[in-house]
């Protein structure tokens, strides 16, 4: 069984017979994403839980218990203006769950995955085309201007 940490990350074709669960951050996602799952594949989905903060200390180990890979899709989004605080809070988060990993003696793979903010900012009415050469260099540029 897979994990997918950030299950609204994932989008997949129909046909899949992988079993796997994940997380969510709250009950409306929860329900949200059991529901569209169901509906397009079966019953792939075995389970979402809820982990409102996937960079706390331990908080993914009861939901990787049993899997043989995790899918790492989740990461901090709330775009604070202290950037510095952001990368730290994404760093500790992935490396407890590595942690994690190591103690869960299921786990044989690990897959840290990025998302289309890699690839380009956000910006409001205006639509782009996320191509394998586009690159973030909007937040790149942030990134070097608050750099300690």
């Amino acid at each position: 069984m897979l994990c997918v940490l950030g299950l609204l990350g994932v989008t997949s074709k129909g046909g899949n017979t992988n079993r796997f669960k994940g997380t969510v951050r709250d009950e409306a996602k929860r329900k949200y994403i059991e529901r569209s799952f169901h509906t397009r594949h079966s019953a792939s989905l075995s389970s979402a839980f809820i982990v409102p903060d996937v960079n706390l200390e331990g908080a993914c180990d009861t939901v990787i218990l049993g899997c043989s890979g995790i899918v790492h899709t989740a990461s901090e989004m709330c775009m604070q203006p202290d950037i510095t605080k952001a990368v730290i809070a994404v760093v500790h988060g992935v490396t407890s769950l590595l942690d994690s990993a190591v103690r869960t003696p299921s786990v044989k793979r690990f897959l840290y995955t990025s998302n289309c903010n890699a690839a380009a900012a956000p910006k409001a009415n205006v639509r782009i085309q996320i191509t394998p050469e586009l690159w973030n260099e909007d937040s790149l540029k942030d990134v070097m201007a608050e750099a300690p």
